[in-house]
């Protein structure tokens, strides 16, 4: 069973008379002390004395627990919306406009606080979402296409169609796995990354090359403006940077559409930058973009983990570069990626 407890309000209150009663027991034997020695003249009506503190106890305690209702009143509210955050509810918010500097202070750090398991709340219903989805549908299609292959009565040019289809599956659930456990490393520094010197302009090239197929059979122009960049960092990882980059800018750029890739050196940094003129984004979906798991596209109907762009942000930050990006919604989308000289 549990004990009960006292409100705060009456251990204020009982706190102040515990106060107020120290207080005059030490003035009384001090008078009393004095007056002994006749070290101050007083009258010897001690009960009138008594009478008086009593009343001045009670008077002050009395006083204080109706000032310290109104005290501590922030305390209570604090305590009633921790309730609700514990039920899930992160829409809660205490008033933040309060004279003492530290209760404020308390206050915003809870709003604060909320706000970050708001967020959080928000990433692990996406996680669940977009995870369960990536792994179920590959998983299935395996299973389909496994069931279909056990069947003796099928051609052997559909026999190898399934066996792609099979193929193509299972490198897609090994690509996620690999980037979860990337991203996983480089958050927490456990990994050991080595850099050299090498050319990022003729990289770009290698990886605007490595997509040809794509923007070539659906008429997309590119503008190229690159400068000559030899870069120390480190080679395979920024790779990945530009194909997750460059492929976004194609998979989202409708057909005859434009892209721009340009890199500029300058005397302390190299900024490269992709500019589409594709579907763009929502501010909601360009706030959340470097998430991992998030997908501005819900339906899934484009293919993504929403792994990418989180991986992108992580190895950019192990180079200590920046990256950012502005949108539009069916106006385009420009990715920027700011890189430190060596």
């Amino acid at each position: 069973m549990e004990k009960s407890k006292l409100h705060l309000t009456i251990l204020f209150s009982f706190l102040v008379f515990l106060i107020l009663f120290l207080t005059m027991v030490c003035l009384i034997f001090i008078i009393v002390f004095l007056s002994k020695y006749n070290l101050i003249h007083v009258s010897h009506d001690y009960i009138g004395l008594i009478w008086f503190s009593s009343a001045s106890i009670f008077i002050g305690t009395t006083f204080s627990h109706f000032i310290g209702k109104k005290a501590i009143r922030f305390i209570t509210n604090i305590s009633d919306a921790t309730k609700k955050v514990a039920k899930g509810d992160f829409n809660v918010k205490v008033d933040e406009d309060i004279k003492v500097k530290e209760l404020n202070q308390m206050a915003r750090n809870f709003n604060l606080m909320i706000h970050e398991l708001a967020s959080m709340e928000m990433f692990r219903n996406d996680f669940i979402n977009n995870v369960s989805h990536e792994f179920k549908t590959p998983l299935a299609a395996v299973e389909g296409y496994a069931t279909l292959l056990q069947s003796k009565n099928i051609s052997e040019e559909k026999r190898q169609a399934y066996v792609s289809k099979i193929i193509y599956n299972t490198t897609r659930l090994s690509e996620l796995t690999e980037n979860i456990l990337l991203i996983s490393r480089l958050e927490n520094q456990n990994i050991s990354i080595s850099k050299s010197e090498f050319s990022l302009d003729e990289q770009i090239r290698q990886i605007i090359l490595l997509f040809e197929q794509d923007w070539t059979n659906r008429n997309i122009n590119l503008d190229i403006d690159l400068d000559k960049v030899d870069y120390i960092g480190n080679e395979e990882l920024l790779a990945q940077v530009w194909q997750n980059i460059i492929g976004n800018a194609i998979k989202f750029t409708p057909d005859n559409g434009l892209i721009k890739i340009s890199m500029k050196k300058y005397s302390d940094n190299i900024t490269v930058s992709v500019v589409d003129n594709g579907i763009g984004m929502d501010k909601d979906t360009q706030s959340r973009i470097f998430e991992k798991f998030y997908q501005g596209d819900k339906s899934h109907a484009l293919k993504g983990n929403g792994l990418g762009l989180a991986l992108v942000k992580q190895i950019i930050d192990f180079h200590n570069g920046n990256i950012s990006v502005s949108s539009q919604e069916g106006k385009g989308s420009t990715f920027k990626i700011d890189l430190p000289i060596n």
